[in-house]
């Protein structure tokens, strides 16, 4: 059909549901182009008919154009273009079903975290996080039901039981600094005496190798002075036995003479190193010549004792056991056999 002439195809478009003046106006306007553009024009031209209460025209489809129209209706179109609240069923059945689908797609709002392990209630992350590193739990789940905010009494007392923390942690902590303290102390005073009795130990062994050189040098001295009086003897009693053979095997002189000739050098030692030990434990050694008197030792140590007491004291070796006295002060340390070193025993009067 290529005309709108006939009364049949404006009775077929107004039984569609647009009214009569509608369809003359989409007619005149596609200047009779048929019924197909008259169908076009109507939907992208839309209006509220308001013989039948329904939204007429849009290209999409018939509710986008329902949608449309209510919109351009509410926003910009005069009061008397609007259909009444009664005549338009469709847009508040709309309005109807946006309500419920916004009832339907609304979510739950989560105002709080709940710890699933102990059930505690925690208002924010932060918290859910210091909650997790002080207690190592790591469950929570979101919750609908916000905290309640702290009333004056629980903020004071929160505020105490922080304060009395802190107070605790601070303690704790000066018990600890004062238990380092008493173990370095410990740990000088360990290293002291360990350092003290490495020191005594060399100073022992050092003196027990002198005195081994001594007894060495006496036992040699003793078993040349036997062979030299076993040597004399011999000569003797050969003399007596026989004198022409002893003067001809010795013409000039006797045997044990040759051997007198060739004494043994005794070394000479021009210091002397004193040990003093003293009750509590405790040592301390000096040097001193040979030629130097006991009251010399004496006054030395009287001065410089390590157990800082004034008290009268008394002087002895322990071997052979000897005990100096008054009457010994004047003599020399080689006099008195404590050449080259001697361990004298300090004692209390």
């Amino acid at each position: 059909m290529s005309s709108l002439d006939s009364a049949l195809d404006v009775g077929a478009l107004v039984e569609m549901g647009f009214s009569r003046e509608r369809v003359e106006q989409a007619v005149n306007a596609t200047n009779k182009a048929g019924i197909q553009a008259a169908i076009e024009w109507l939907f992208n031209h839309p209006v509220a008919d308001p013989s039948s209460g329904h939204t007429l025209g849009g290209g999409k489809s018939e509710t986008s154009a329902e949608n449309d129209s209510t919109n351009s209706t509410l926003d910009g179109a005069p009061a008397g273009d609007s259909p009444a609240a009664g005549d338009s069923p469709v847009v508040a059945e709309s309005h109807a079903d946006d309500g419920s689908a916004a009832d339907g797609s609304s979510t739950t709002v989560a105002l709080s975290l709940v710890c699933e392990d102990c059930g505690k209630q925690i208002r924010s992350e932060a918290d859910a996080q210091a909650h997790a590193a002080r207690t190592g739990h790591q469950n929570f789940a979101e919750s609908s039901e916000a905290v309640k905010p702290l009333t004056a009494e629980e903020k004071e007392e929160q505020k105490k039981r922080l304060q009395e923390k802190l107070e605790s942690r601070r303690k704790e902590r000066l018990e600890q600094e004062k238990q380092a303290d008493k173990d370095r102390e410990k740990s000088r005073r360990r290293a002291g005496q360990e350092m003290t009795q490495v020191k005594q130990e060399m100073e022992y062994q050092e003196m027990k190798r002198v005195a081994e050189e001594r007894r060495k040098e006496k036992l040699e001295e003793r078993r040349l002075k036997q062979k030299i009086k076993e040597q004399i003897a011999k000569d003797r009693a050969d003399l007596k036995s026989n004198p022409q053979v002893v003067t001809e095997k010795s013409p000039t002189k006797p045997i044990a003479e040759t051997v007198i000739e060739k004494p043994v050098v005794k070394k000479e030692y021009n210091e002397c190193r004193i040990q003093f030990r003293l009750s509590n434990g405790s040592s301390m050694t000096a040097t001193f010549k040979a030629d130097d008197t006991l009251f010399t030792v004496h006054d030395y140590f009287e001065k410089n004792r390590s157990d800082q007491q004034n008290s009268p004291f008394s002087l002895s070796t322990t071997f052979p056991r000897k005990t100096f006295h008054d009457e010994h002060m004047l003599k020399t340390l080689k006099e008195l056999q404590l050449v080259p070193s001697a361990v004298l025993i300090v004692a209390s009067r």
